[in-house]
């Protein structure tokens, strides 16, 4: 069962959600508006793909992500597109517009280390960079990266870069990430990378798929973390308060040996 704290936090980022929807959705509905939208405050549209769009200077972004997942695989780190913490993971987590294109990220983990399934905290921080920024309105390049803290209990240090279009009324994504985990009997690099493709059905509502791979050197050479995970997954979301706010969930299923079987994840955000 989950603990009472995880699921209060839960209900209380939900309620606060929905409170704000009722006061602006029959505004959003009456727009017309069909098509991605890219605003200074941007709300999320992924579940596991990383953002393409920081919020502005001076403004903030909070998020609560909810994880299921039926079984561990290898590695196991704090960060959207962890495929590894058994049974349920929370994530709390904030990102700060600091100016020049740069943003400020925090993320705050609560999961099961996969060593020894017991209860363990993680966290993220880290600068994010959108070069292309104010350039083109359609593409999006985003740069990151920072410090990690593993759920079970490892330092490390982490890197991506995240690209973003749009065409029409689709939007398309791939990022890679890299990972360092200080320690021995660790992989000297950690690869990830994502893809995700969805379509803006109304202007409210969008679906589409996401493809995730992790622990990709494990493709090339002995990995110390149980070797290369796929998942595969279809995600539906709806943008309110002209994206500001945003819920997004959605199953995937595994494709390789180490991956979960199956897992579910429902991310709420608030821009503000």
């Amino acid at each position: 069962m989950m603990p009472a704290k995880r699921l209060a936090a839960i209900l209380v980022v939900a309620f606060s959600a929905a409170a704000m929807a009722g006061d602006g959705i029959e505004a959003e509905l009456s727009t017309g508006v069909v098509g991605p939208r890219a605003t200074a405050s941007p709300a999320h549209t992924w579940l596991f793909n990383e953002e393409g769009r920081l919020p502005a200077a001076g403004q903030g972004l909070v998020f609560s992500r909810l994880t299921l997942s039926s079984q561990t695989s290898g590695a196991n780190r704090p960060f959207a597109s962890n495929l590894g913490s058994p049974g349920a993971m929370l994530e709390l987590g904030g990102e700060l517009g600091l100016g020049g294109s740069f943003s400020l990220q925090a993320i705050g983990v609560q999961g099961s280390a996969y060593q020894t399934e017991t209860s363990a905290t993680g966290a993220q921080l880290g600068l994010r960079w959108a070069p292309m920024a104010g350039r083109w309105r359609s593409t999006r390049l985003v740069l990151g990266g920072g410090y990690v803290r593993e759920l079970s209990g490892g330092d490390g240090a982490w890197a991506n870069v995240a690209f973003e279009q749009d065409v029409g009324r689709a939007r398309f994504a791939l990022s890679a990430r890299g990972d360092h985990i200080f320690g021995q009997g660790r992989d000297g690099v950690d690869m990830m990378v994502t893809a995700g493709a969805q379509y803006q059905i109304s202007p409210i509502l969008h679906a589409g798929v996401e493809y995730l791979a992790q622990d990709l050197e494990g493709l090339v050479e002995e990995d110390a973390e149980g070797g290369a995970s796929h998942l595969l997954g279809v995600v539906a979301g709806i943008r309110l308060l002209k994206d500001q706010l945003s819920i997004v969930a959605g199953p995937a299923l595994g494709l390789g040996r180490s991956a979960a079987r199956a897992l579910g994840r429902v991310a709420i955000a608030v821009a503000f």
